[in-house]
């Protein structure tokens, strides 16, 4: 292994069940040069076609944690332990991965969870017309921020994971169903107009900033109700007054809930950033200072993407606090000579640490050119 560089893989505890599992494992370190994994801990709802079982399997479950979580240990809301987790031994697996020199990165996803967010829909997303979205509890509700503190802590204690990578740790926007219906273009203003929280505790908070949320909320109804009509205000609506404070109260809030979590947890936070920072409140600016690492991902075989990700987030944060996610599964990985030259670009870039997307989801032939790749920067040492 060349300690330059740190290459892990992003997996399921199932991709790993069995006797089998647990050599595929093994041969992650020794053959594929994988330092270690971003093991789904924490994990929205999912269908998966499984391609490492003997037999490829569908993989279907509710949101949930995968260990046999303590309710004892939480507030108002109660974990729930998805029926994924029946499938592989958590504890186990996590033994298993220290005996074969695997780091073990807990890989969370915090508020995207529907069946949290239906059982306790007074902590979910509540947009300006009072709809609470059944996917997404909200980062501002106490009660959601108990019960994410508690499960980290739980997890460290059982689990001592090297760090916690958190994924949706902000807010989620609509659409999000399968067979979602929408008439109007969903761009960055009119999503944000529609995912936009007004729930009571991001309320009060902002008010206590001093914002009129009862003002801002009728600007967005109004807004919204353009747009029904056919028309779009664009870019433009960013200038409602007071949604400019509203979106900085959010991303504050959410960057103090991150220095509240470093105070409590030992393990490194990593946050992971994608996506519009004014619809998820997560703002690389605000908290590369706070969290230990930032995050971001580039699922393409197209290196000049790839290259144009890692200027536009290094143009913020320093390459020492920066992570990239990369495609090595279809549809994203389309040859070796692509993903070799993805992982040169973040190289070049000053990136050191790596994640690949998804073990559980690539092929022979794709296991076969992340090998290839990694060898290139592995014999290097």
């Amino acid at each position: 292994m060349n300690s330059d560089y740190n290459f892990r893989m992003f997996a399921y505890p199932w991709d790993f069940a069995g006797s089998l599992g647990m050599e595929r494992l093994r041969s992650l370190r020794n053959e594929a040069g994988i330092d270690g994994l971003y093991m789904a801990a924490s994990y929205h709802s999912m269908q998966q076609l499984s391609l490492h079982d003997q037999t490829p399997s569908i993989y279907e479950g509710e949101a949930g944690v995968f260990f046999a979580a303590k309710e004892a240990l939480y507030g108002e809301i109660k974990p729930h332990v998805s029926s994924l987790s029946r499938h592989a031994d958590f504890d186990a697996l996590r033994d298993e991965m220290a005996k074969s020199g695997l780091e073990y990165h807990a890989w969370v996803v915090a508020c995207h969870n529907s069946e949290l967010a239906q059982r306790y829909p007074e902590c979910a997303v509540q947009n300006a017309w009072g709809h609470r979205f059944r996917h997404a509890l909200c980062p501002n509700n106490r009660n959601v921020r108990q019960y994410v503190t508690t499960m980290l802590q739980e997890m460290e204690s059982r689990h001592a994971p090297a760090s916690f990578l958190l994924e949706s740790l902000s807010w989620m926007a609509v659409p999000h169903h399968q067979h979602a219906k929408w008439g109007i273009d969903l761009n960055e203003v009119n999503q944000l107009l529609v995912s936009l929280c007004f729930c009571p505790d991001c309320v009060k908070l902002a008010q206590n900033k001093g914002i009129d949320t009862e003002a801002l909320r009728s600007d967005v109804l109004e807004q919204l109700r353009l747009v029904y009509q056919g028309t779009d205000g664009g870019e433009a609506m960013f200038e409602l007054a007071g949604l400019s404070d509203y979106l900085s109260f959010r991303e504050e809030s959410l960057a103090v809930f991150v220095g509240d979590l470093k105070k409590q947890i030992h393990a490194e936070i990593h946050m992971a950033v994608f996506g519009s920072h004014r619809v998820s409140g997560l703002n690389a600016d605000r908290l590369h200072g706070i969290a230990d690492r930032i995050m971001t991902f580039s699922y393409t075989d197209d290196v000049r993407q790839t290259q144009d990700v890692l200027e536009k987030y290094l143009a913020k944060i320093p390459s020492g606090k920066l992570s990239l996610g990369l495609g090595a599964c279809a549809p994203w990985a389309t040859g070796r000579q692509a993903l070799e030259a993805n992982v040169q670009a973040a190289i070049d870039n000053g990136i050191r640490e790596i994640g690949f997307y998804h073990y559980g989801m690539m092929t022979a032939k794709h296991m076969e050119w992340l090998r290839e790749t990694l060898s290139v920067w592995n014999n290097r040492g």
